[in-house]
């Protein structure tokens, strides 16, 4: 119990001997600044759209069920239509992210 509790006669600790007594390195050179991740940021800015829209057709009674009639009056021609749209919207999306990405490899390696 005595080795928990130290006195003040007891013996001051000796120094360490061994790896972990040498004195720490320097610091390691600053990096060069970290890529801005566009994706990242592209991505962000679509699903704030899309939150923006659902709360604004959300946020009105009137706008809801102008929504829903909307929906509703589709055909199958229609709704092949929204999905052919959305997956353009999608490769376009994807074609210039390629597109900023590869910039950034070629800026970054020259």
């Amino acid at each position: 119990m005595s080795d928990l509790f130290p006195q003040q006669n007891d013996q001051p600790t000796k120094p360490m001997a061994g790896p972990m007594a040498e004195p720490m390195a320097e610091p390691a050179p600053r990096t060069p600044k970290p890529r801005i991740r566009s994706g990242a940021i592209v991505w962000g800015i679509l699903v704030s759209a899309a939150a923006a829209f659902l709360l604004a057709i959300v946020v009105s009674p009137q706008n809801a069920a102008a929504f829903s009639a909307w929906t509703g009056s589709l055909g199958w021609g229609g709704v092949i239509l929204v999905g052919v749209v959305a997956l353009g919207a999608f490769i376009l999306i994807m074609a210039v992210l390629s597109a900023i990405r590869s910039a950034q490899r070629r800026r970054s390696s020259s």
